[in-house]
């Protein structure tokens, strides 16, 4: 069941309090990684569109706001559901 352990899940897989508060330090750590990105993204998308949104929309700063907005390679940059910190904990069950 890779991906789907978080701090609800931690309890059905019979892991110790111990490794089930570590495993969710890690969702708590990714979640706030996670919403700091989508901010940055989400900030990026509303300069874009306030170019856009302009009665003449200059082509070079749409350029350029397109080009900071697509470099930003949110998805990649996304923490992973299950990071290997947390397959440790899970393969010291």
């Amino acid at each position: 069941m890779r991906g789907g352990v978080g701090p609800y899940m931690a309890g059905a897989h019979g892991l110790s309090e111990d490794h089930q508060e570590k495993l969710q330090t890690i969702e708590r750590d990714n979640a706030r990684e996670h919403w700091q990105l989508m901010q940055q993204m989400h900030q990026q998308q509303r300069e874009l569109y306030q170019l856009y949104q302009r009665d003449e929309p200059d082509p070079a700063a749409v350029g350029k706001a397109y080009q900071r907005f697509s470099e930003g390679n949110f998805v990649a940059e996304l923490p992973r559901p299950l990071s290997e910190e947390a397959e440790k904990i899970l393969a010291e069950q």
